[in-house]
């Protein structure tokens, strides 16, 4: 099936050469992206979700999204609605329904988007990513670093920490 997201010129949104990105609003998409999970889950009771981007022009995906409009979604906000929302909760009902433990990416308690809520409401943990060290590899200022330690110490979800990738 061809499930790429696209933008409106119909180039499939890439990271890199190796790295492409999926429409997850497409119909028939989030039956099929959960069973073969669950398939390739096997036995293992809990996985890790990187890439966790409930936006796709101003979040992760909005990188590489720049300057292109979205076939299908005008805004973050209709992503969400359309896209976003069906898919994590129907993958995130099947997989707890499995009894798999979910560990999402980036949604930690240090943020003022309702989103962040939603997604946090899917996770047993959370990684907070560059709880020290930026993406571009500096570190945090002394300010943005203690707000990451006060965060973490009142994160009632079991809390991870990374930098440049877990290590």
């Amino acid at each position: 099936q061809d499930y790429w997201l696209r933008d409106t010129a119909g180039n499939i949104i890439k990271q890199d050469d190796q790295i492409w990105f999926l429409d997850v609003g497409r119909l028939g998409f989030k039956e099929l992206y959960a069973d073969w999970l669950l398939r390739a889950l096997g036995d293992c009771k809990g996985i890790v979700f990187d890439y966790w981007s409930n936006r796709i022009y101003t979040g992760f995906v909005g990188g590489f999204t720049a300057g292109k409009k979205i076939q299908g979604y005008a805004t973050d906000e209709f992503w969400q609605d359309k896209a976003w929302k069906p898919f994590i909760s129907y993958l995130m009902q099947r997989l707890k329904a499995a009894g798999v433990k979910i560990v999402g990416n980036n949604v930690g308690l240090a943020n003022d988007m309702p989103i962040k809520d939603f997604d946090r409401s899917f996770c047993d943990a959370v990684i907070y990513e560059s709880f020290a060290v930026d993406y571009g590899g500096a570190w945090l200022t002394g300010q943005q670093a203690a707000g990451n330690i006060k965060t973490l110490g009142i994160d009632p979800k079991e809390v991870w920490c990374a930098d440049s990738g877990i290590r």
